[in-house]
Formats: structure tokens, sequence, C-alpha cells
């Protein structure tokens, strides 16, 4: 017999890569199901060692509605899911890699000028939010703001602030060449323990699902059944965790993409190609800069 999954007041698209899967996106703080419904929601998870507690949310937490699970994800789904997100990551790492060669200098020379602007340069046209942390935004009344796509994305980047945009120009300039150069895999243990705080504590919208994704080498992101040996490597990292993971760099590359697209626009067709100096400022490190006043 199919699960029924507690219902949760209000309804918003979440993120968009589960767009067209058919995935329900729900968000509330209020739950409208009886304790029965909610026993017989409960997903158990595959092991609740101290480290794999990290990735699941145990039987208890589900009894709490900042921790139901939205729905169960067939297999299918999952792959579906993952490589979605796999494609945004791969095809913005691969305009950005372009837009540098390119217009390198010209990104440098542009930023540094526009960055004692960016409060209204990039909020809100490229999804950065000024708080920078791993609570969804309080109301004036002390309560937590129902959820919203707005700070869903607040919560995926919290550590990603944009005080330290406005103060320090190396930071996106670090952030452009580090997440270019290097690969998703090589970051997703760090941005993985970025997201602990917010999920542990329920402010995400998550679904379960009894796969896991592999989390190294040209098979990061393949969805893989969960075993105790791999999982107790971090060779793979469990569901839901390892999706917001994925999303937290998909987001990630596309913000950065749209502050690039803004630096650049309007720039002349005819202008000529250089990224001598971009080149030049990689090989010598991303040095922090004097603060500005804000």
């Amino acid at each position: 017999m199919q699960r029924k999954f507690p219902r949760l007041y209000g309804s918003r698209p979440i993120d968009a890569p589960s767009r067209g899967l058919g995935i329900p996106n729900i968000t509330s703080k209020h739950s409208v199901a009886s304790e029965k419904e909610v026993k017989t929601a409960i997903c158990d998870p595959p092991c609740i060692c101290a480290d794999c507690e990290q990735d699941f949310y145990t039987r208890q937490e589900q009894m709490h509605p900042g921790w139901f699970y939205r729905r169960s994800l067939s297999s299918d789904e999952a792959k579906q899911i993952s490589a979605s997100y796999l494609h945004v990551i791969q095809k913005d790492c691969k305009y950005l890699i372009e837009k540098l060669a390119k217009y390198g200098d010209i990104i440098v020379v542009r930023w540094k000028k526009k960055r004692v602007k960016t409060n209204r340069w990039i909020v809100p046209r490229h999804s950065f939010t000024s708080e920078g942390t791993q609570i969804p935004p309080i109301n004036s009344d002390g309560e937590i703001e129902l959820r919203s796509l707005e700070s869903r994305h607040q919560l995926l980047l919290h550590w990603l602030s944009l005080e330290v945009l406005k103060t320090n120009t190396a930071v996106l300039f670090a952030l452009l060449y580090n997440r270019t150069v290097y690969a998703p895999q090589d970051w997703a243990s760090f941005d993985s323990r970025q997201l602990n705080g917010s999920f542990l504590c329920g402010h995400f919208d998550v679904d379960f699902s009894a796969k896991c994704i592999v989390m190294y080498g040209l098979r990061y992101g393949e969805v893989v059944d969960w075993k105790a040996s791999p999982a107790h490597r971090a060779d793979i990292l469990g569901s839901p965790k390892e999706r917001l993971v994925l999303e937290a760099q998909a987001h990630l590359m596309g913000s950065l993409r749209r502050v690039v697209d803004g630096i650049l626009q309007g720039i002349d067709k005819n202008t000529p190609l250089a990224a001598e100096n971009w080149k030049s400022m990689v090989s010598l490190g991303f040095r922090h800069s004097n603060f500005v006043e804000l």
C-alpha cells in the first residue's frame, strides 16, 4: 500500500530542476495530519550512526512538521533529479570558463568599479541576500517566516553574504576561479558541511529516497544503492542531504553566471578579447583587498 505523507499548508515552487518531474513542492510550518498519519508516513533511515544521521532524519524527528518528508522518490525520479542538477552545474561552469577566457580583464575592471554599489546591483537581481545566516528570516512577531524560494536560496549559500562581496573584490574572483578550475566533487565535502546547521534544524523542504549519490571522481552524482562501507567512508552521501548539496552547487554556479552577465551587460561585441590581467592575478593568488566604507 502506498505511503500517505502528511499534508502541509501552502504550496509554492522551491527548486527549479524538479519542475516538470511531477514532484510536488510543499512549504509550510503547520501540519494538518493526525499522529497516526504521521507515524505511517515515517521513512526509516538506513543507518542511525553519528555520521549517517547527518544525511537523513530520524524516526523521532519525522514526528515534527519541520522534519516531514514531502514524499518518497522512486529510483528513476532520484536519477532524473540528480542528472538535472549536474547538467546545470556543468553547463554554467562551461559558460563561465568561456567568458573568463574572452573577457577576463573586463570582468576584473568592471567588478572593482561596481562593487561599492553591490547592494543595489546584486540584490535581488542575482539572488544574494544580506542576511547570510543559517536560519530563515524572522518576522516582526519573532516567528520564522513561511518557507520561500528566496529563503531557501539564502540557506543554501548562507556562507556567501552580501557584506563579504561588498568588502573584498577577491571573493568573487576566487569563486570564479576555484569553482571553474576544480570540479564540483572537489567541493562536495565543503558544501555538505555548510548545509549541516539548516538541514538538521529542519529548515528545508526535502524528499526521501532510499538511494545515494557517489561523492568522488568521474562517477560524481551517480545514483546508487546505500551500502554501509562506502557510506561510512563518505564515498556516497544519503538522501535528502545529497540533493541539497547538488542544489547548492547548481544555485551557486547559476548565481555566478548571473553576476558575470551583469558585469558584461552592454559590452560591445567588437571589444577586443583579453584575459592577460585575469591570468596574471590568478597566478599571483587572490589577496584580501582594502575594506570599503559600507
